[in-house]
């Protein structure tokens, strides 16, 4: 009996002295909350493991995120201890809360339905949503239009009612994570993702990423809650007053923990004194520099007359016509020999981009163009083009027209071009800049460059998908005939077996074939690029058991904005690790 007055006397005393110690840092509890605190030192709080930067769990299943950092402060304000049980379904959580396995759930969106033996506080932490896209696309310039779009959600439907109330006529795919959707996104699966702003930041920040997309805050928002049983009133009464408790800055910092952009930018005393100093020392350097720059400005002026009269004597030498295009003022400068080779006078050249582009030959019209976008747009590091361009007699001159972006604007489209005109000799032209392949008997690829950009234009408008086929012949010797009559017989083979009405086939050179066809459905395009691969690879081994078929592919979606110069390169990619397996 004294034993267990003696523990009695003891559980007071520390109740005693626990109230006391509250008294000068907890929210205003009553005596109650108190007691029921000493009371109940352990709080079991089960948490969202897959809720990232929110909540979520290593390896060790330990509690992280940003509501992590609110349940530390609330330990050591309340001085309870949290013992964290990790789930990934909210449902799990509620009938966990229902069995007594935990007491409370760290947070519960506001407008998630829960069970009728479950109470919440008030909203304590906003979440704001954001329509992630890539850099260049062109989601973000309409959102009335984007019902229209592509638009992905992850696999829990948590945003689903938040953005029917907003957008009613959006019918949203789903991915299993926001990693696996951003991975779709910059594969052309989807033209944007709809998420939890700070998950989208905590995703790009991880993988180091920020450059290649932009996101933009939507007019869509919802609140955490704290969920717990409706029999723990108390521990509610303690919890709603603690979350009063919270001052802006302390939410900040509880965010900017797991959110880096978010991190406060505080300059202090000794920074400032640092750029003082930094200042003083860039100001000595450009003393000097300057000094320095004002004697060689004497050697640079000499070198540019050098330059000037270097180029001069090429251009004489090579007996090219020189032009330079400036395309903000869309002034095209030319020389007398650019003139002469057309029998114009130097002021009879028009000079503008239309003026020059109503001399070339309707037939090469597309060919120009196509050459010249995929300079552009850093494809390929020159353009160099045959074309035939109207003399001022009426015929036509074969010319071959060459140059590059001699100057680029800021945001990466071009300001001004320069090149060179040139009368081809009747060798000039080589055989891959013929329409057609002597050998295979199909396009070659200088009339690739100028079919697929009007191809793919097409199928956009027509709002088809485009699959693309690489096939590359490997030979198990070196024999001249034997190459030369297998990229015959391959050649015409290909052409023959073409899916029809949209397949296109050429010769890109180095024993590798492109095919090109339209097709909306990933997977049957897939069936039909290995049925062709399997006809064709019949056609070959009936020929010679030396020769090896190789095959790569990749595939535009339907309304995708793929380059078709970034296909190309993921069927190449996909032939060159195919080709080495």
């Amino acid at each position: 009996m004294q034993f267990c007055q003696g523990k009695l006397t003891k559980a007071l005393l520390g109740i005693l002295f626990f109230t006391i110690s509250l008294q000068a840092s907890s929210p205003n509890l009553v005596q109650s909350e108190k007691l029921w605190i000493a009371t109940h030192p352990i709080v079991r709080v089960g948490f969202h493991s897959a809720n990232p930067p929110y909540s979520f769990a290593n390896k060790n299943g330990e509690f992280l995120g940003i509501l992590s950092s609110y349940y530390t402060y609330f330990e050591n304000l309340l001085n309870i201890q949290f013992q964290p049980v990790p789930s990934n379904s909210w449902d799990e959580l509620f009938e966990m809360i229902k069995e007594g396995e935990i007491d409370i759930v760290a947070a519960v969106p506001k407008h998630l339905k829960t069970p009728k033996y479950i109470q919440k506080t008030e909203g304590f932490l906003k979440i704001p949503l954001s329509l992630l896209s890539l850099r260049k696309s062109s989601v973000l310039e309409n959102f009335d239009e984007l019902a229209k779009k592509r638009i992905a959600l992850t696999k829990d439907t948590l945003l689903l009612p938040l953005i029917k109330k907003q957008y009613p006529n959006l019918k949203p795919f789903t991915s299993k994570t926001l990693q696996e959707a951003i991975k779709d996104l910059d594969f052309g699966k989807y033209d944007g993702i709809i998420a939890q702003t700070r998950a989208i930041d905590f995703e790009l920040d991880r993988a180091q990423t920020w450059d290649k997309y932009i996101h933009c805050a939507l007019p869509m928002q919802y609140e955490f809650q704290i969920a717990l049983h409706s029999d723990l009133k108390l521990l509610h009464s303690i919890l709603q007053k603690t979350l009063n408790n919270i001052t802006l800055n302390q939410e900040n910092r509880f965010i900017s923990r797991w959110v880096s952009n978010h991190k406060e930018s505080i300059i202090k005393t000794w920074q400032i004194a640092l750029l003082l100093c930094a200042l003083s020392l860039a100001l000595i350097f450009l003393i000097f520099k300057y000094r320095l720059v004002s004697s060689k400005n004497q050697k640079l002026a000499t070198n540019y007359k050098l330059a000037t009269a270097h180029l001069k004597a090429v251009v004489e030498a090579l007996d090219a016509g020189s032009w330079v295009w400036d395309i903000d003022k869309n002034v095209n400068i030319v020389n007398e020999r650019y003139a002469s080779m057309l029998g114009y006078k130097k002021d009879e050249i028009p000079t503008t981009f239309d003026g020059f582009m109503s001399l070339v030959a309707p037939e090469d019209t597309a060919l120009m163009l196509a050459s010249l976008k995929r300079h552009i747009d850093k494809i390929e590091p020159f353009f160099s083009v045959y074309v035939k361009l109207r003399h001022k007699d009426g015929t036509y001159r074969d010319i071959h027209t060459f140059g590059t972006v001699l100057a680029w604007h800021k945001d990466g489209s071009p300001k001004i071009l320069g090149g060179c005109h040139l009368l081809p000799q009747a060798n000039r032209q080589s055989s891959s800049e013929m329409p057609i392949d002597k050998t295979t008997g199909i396009l070659t690829h200088h009339h690739y460059r100028a079919f697929i950009p009007l191809y793919f234009k097409q199928a956009r408008l027509e709002f088809s998908g485009v699959m693309l086929v690489l096939f590359r012949l490997s030979f198990q010797n070196e024999n001249i005939n034997l190459k030369q009559q297998a990229l015959s017989r391959f050649g015409t083979a290909l052409f023959e077996h073409l899916p029809a009405p949209s397949g296109l086939c050429f010769y890109m050179g180095e024993e590798i074939f492109s095919s090109f066809f339209w097709c909306d459905d990933p997977n049957e395009a897939q069936i039909i690029a290995q049925k062709l691969y399997e006809q064709l690879e019949t056609t070959l081994t009936s020929f010679s058991s030396e020769i090896f078929l190789h095959k790569g592919t990749a595939f535009m979606i339907p309304g995708s904005n793929v380059d078709e110069a970034e296909l190309y390169q993921n069927a190449y990619i996909n032939l060159a690790q195919r080709s080495s397996n």
